[in-house]
């Protein structure tokens, strides 16, 4: 019969939606040309919107989702139909028994990838602000090593000037040139790997891999939340809003699992989450440890500085060797700053992992 037909085509369509869901490809969206001609500044608050409205992966998901919804409404439609013909044919003799699709089924299956988009959904934007706040680290090691290869150029000039007059040897030329090259490569390496990261970073917020963006900044650290932590009042809640259990529950109940199964997976779903928000926590007193121990160190080296202007004024030392002090005291400041970062983005991780992404 033709409207059997019609209804196994629909379940299988729901099938393909079901696989479609988490494995259509993200693609950025072409930019005109006006846009591509100006700079956009993107900061780290304006991620989630950004992501929400362009990405093209989540857009895909989204609108098969609907699909799946326009399909439970026609399996309803079909449902009736045939209802109203066994209700026509039941004077006429017995009728053959007609298999019905469950709606209740598709209605758990739409709920549990519903609820798996919205956990890709969240994964994708945390993803999105991670990058962003890597990319931020890689610009600052960027130029870490420029300011270290300035450095060594100078010195490589001095110590050149030095060879020609017969104050140094060419070993020290040598090491020089050999650390000037090495400095150059590392440089080039991370530019190289910051652009793949960059085209990565415009795909999931929907830019053209054309687009000119500019990164603002990370938003302030929030050193005192880190003390006011209360881990196991935040374990509870992150067991109550986690979406991983959820999906779990779902899952097994459209796999018929008894309650017992239920019960046991969940369980140790629960024990995962309590290693896995316990590994996030050491992670951020570790990072707390660093940025601390940056400080210190920036301290140390401000007053060695303090010594060298000093001792430069007495003539102890040579404005090469000031110099170095002021360079010393500079990358130190950049390390505190990619310091701060990573304490950042681990906090970041423990929020979300607390508001339900574990």
């Amino acid at each position: 019969m033709k409207l059997q037909s019609n209804i196994r085509k629909t379940l299988i369509a729901l099938s393909l939606v079901m696989v479609f869901i988490f494995t259509t490809p993200a693609y950025a969206a072409d930019g005109n040309d006006e846009s591509d001609n100006n700079v956009n500044v993107i900061n780290y608050d304006d991620i989630e919107d950004l992501v929400l409205e362009n990405n093209l992966r989540l857009k895909s998901n989204k609108y098969s989702i609907e699909d799946m919804e326009d399909i439970i409404d026609d399996i309803h439609d079909a449902r009736d139909e045939i209802r109203e013909m066994l209700s026509k044919s039941s004077g006429s003799g017995p009728s053959m028994p007609i298999e019905m699709p469950s709606s209740t089924d598709v209605r758990e299956k739409m709920q549990l990838a519903e609820l798996s988009f919205a956990y890709a959904e969240r994964k994708i934007i945390n993803g999105s602000q991670e990058l962003f706040v890597i990319l931020k680290q890689v610009d600052k090691n960027l130029v870490l090593l420029e300011r270290n290869s300035q450095t060594l150029s100078n010195q490589l000039e001095k110590i050149k000037l030095s060879y020609k007059y017969g104050y140094a040897l060419s070993s020290q030329v040598d090491e020089l040139e050999y650390k000037l090259e090495q400095i150059y490569k590392d440089y080039n390496s991370l530019l190289q790997q910051r652009d793949l990261l960059l085209l990565q970073f415009k795909n999931l917020i929907g830019a053209s891999s054309s687009e000119e963006i500019m990164l603002g900044q990370i938003p302030e650290l929030d050193i005192g939340y880190i003390s006011e932590i209360d881990y196991e009042s935040d374990l509870k809640e992150a067991i109550k809003n986690s979406m991983s259990i959820e999906i779990l529950k779902k899952e097994l109940r459209n796999a018929d699992a008894s309650s017992k199964k239920i019960s046991t997976e969940v369980k140790i779903r629960k024990t995962e989450i309590d290693v896995e928000l316990t590994n996030q926590y050491q992670l951020i007193l570790q990072k707390h440890d660093e940025l601390l121990l940056a400080r210190n160190n920036l301290n140390l080296q401000e007053n060695e500085l303090l010594k060298g202007y000093i001792q430069l004024n007495a003539g102890n030392i040579t404005k090469s060797n000031l110099d170095s002090l002021i360079n010393e005291v500079k990358n130190q400041k950049s390390i505190i700053e990619i310091a701060e970062s990573n304490l950042f983005m681990e906090v970041e991780k423990y929020k979300a992992m607390v508001g339900g992404m574990i």
